[in-house]
């Protein structure tokens, strides 16, 4: 229940959109309550006295309910839809400006294609109950208790012989619905697993092939196409058995209509007119019951989607600037570090321990050592892409925690050992740390370079 109330807190900025869809979805429950009253009135009031004006009262009333209905339909989709998209929109966005600041330690630790899944495939099963499925589950259980009244109403022991089915199709609703949530979690754990498995193929190409690696890869790749294969086989099984099965219990609702309806008809308890109405109102009980095991599948998968969002989100970034910091001064360069260690969270020993040096403005210092040996760990601290537990970073005598990160790393260059080229022109790639660079310094960098 906390994640759909934190889901739906997301639909708030919107919320004139989602008052205009629930508006038009009462009036849709309401509307459709009116066709069979009017098959009622003429059945048997208009008919047996022979009113043909009457007759043709009924007809214009029922063409304008349901050209009515068309547009309260029309109002009630667009609203939620257009709720929906902006509420992905709006998910995609804190996503993706929250993944911006987390800290560098975080990616250390997660797979981009798991990432990647998060912000599409989850996003759309947000998207899709947010945008239909759950203005259609809150619409069929209001019509279904609004139908139920106005059948009570009419007659309560024809209402009672057809709702005898209730009771055990709700438990069959309510078993699959257990059963089938922890299976579309696993289909969304398997299917950031897969997503990250190709997205490591992909851009580690120029490694595998020069290993000769392709089959291995190619196996691993089918492993986890069968492992989420497997996830949704399971999943489609308990929805295929379930579906039928209560199709089939909704109909026998439509025969109990007819057996018991029938003979009240003949003994002359009911009217004929009450019987078509209530065969009307039945279809407006059995329809959205149909229905509630593909909401369910939709609802589930984004309850299944909605954690692995929050968890993102729910992540706090361990590098911000610092309480009180303010923008660096133009930086002279005097580096010092003074007795420095640092750990990583998931590591039992020190990468770096007690590391003190002093690197003066013009100094050029090579730092060598074998691999893992915390190389890149201790340049990474200079920017703040990591804060030691002990000691300090000074930048001419003053603690780089006490700079705000965008002026401190606006102020230092670095060449990674790793190229990253984004999708832009070279020019564009090139100045990436200073955007509005002139063009002939860009082509200075490159002839540098």
């Amino acid at each position: 229940m906390k994640t759909l109330i934190r889901l739906l807190a997301f639909t708030r900025p919107h919320r004139r959109l989602v008052s205009l869809a629930v508006l038009c979805m009462l009036l849709n429950i309401l509307l459709n309550l009116l066709p069979p009253l009017i098959l009622r009135v003429i059945i048997d009031e208009a008919i047996p006295l022979a009113d043909l004006s009457r007759v043709w009262e009924m007809v214009v009333a029922f063409v304008v309910v349901n050209l009515s209905l068309g547009l309260v339909n029309y109002g009630q989709w667009y609203s939620f839809e257009v709720v929906g998209q902006n509420v992905a929109r709006d998910l995609q966005l804190t996503l993706h400006n929250h993944l911006q600041r987390l800290h560098m330690e975080y990616f250390r630790k997660q797979r981009t294609g798991d990432v990647m899944s998060r912000l599409t495939e989850d996003i759309d099963s947000v998207h899709e109950f947010l945008g239909y499925g759950f203005i259609l589950m809150v619409s069929n259980i209001l019509s279904i208790v609004i139908t139920l009244g106005v059948m009570f109403w009419l007659s309560w022991d024809l209402t009672l012989a057809t709702a005898a089915t209730f009771p055990v199709l709700s438990v069959v609703v309510l078993r699959f619905d257990k059963e089938i949530r922890p299976l579309w979690e696993k289909v969304r754990a398997e299917m950031g697993k897969l997503t990250a498995a190709l997205q490591e193929n992909i851009s580690g190409v120029r490694t595998v092939k020069a290993f000769a690696r392709e089959d291995h890869e190619i196996g691993k790749f089918t492993e986890h196409n069968r492992r989420f294969l497997d996830s949704n086989i399971a999943r489609i099984r308990v929805e295929g058995r379930t579906q039928p099965l209560v199709e089939f219990i909704s109909s026998l609702t439509f025969a109990g209509l007819l057996w018991y309806g029938g003979a009240q008809v003949i003994a002359g308890n009911a009217s004929l007119g009450t019987l078509v109405a209530f065969q009307g109102y039945v279809w407006n009980l059995v329809w959205p019951i149909r229905m509630l095991g593909s909401l369910i599948n939709v609802f589930e998968e984004a309850l299944a989607a909605a954690p692995r969002l929050f968890e993102v989100l729910d992540t706090v970034p361990a590098i911000t600037d610092s309480q009180g910091a303010l923008p660096a001064p133009t930086l002279q360069g005097k580096l010092e570090f003074r007795q420095v260690s640092f750990q990583f969270s998931d590591g039992e020993d020190n990468v770096l321990k007690d590391i003190s040096f002093t690197v003066s403005p013009g100094q050029v210092l090579a730092i060598v050592g074998g691999t893992g040996s915390g190389k890149s760990t201790l340049v990474g601290l200079i920017p703040r892409f990591f804060d030691p537990q002990a000691g300090a970073v000074l930048i001419d005598g003053q603690d780089t925690r006490t700079m705000t990160l965008d002026s401190l790393r606006s102020q230092i260059g670095m060449v990674l050992q790793d190229t990253v080229l984004f999708s832009a022109t070279i020019a564009e790639n090139i100045a990436f740390g200073r955007p509005h660079a002139p063009q002939v310094e860009i082509e200075q960098a490159a002839q540098l370079a």
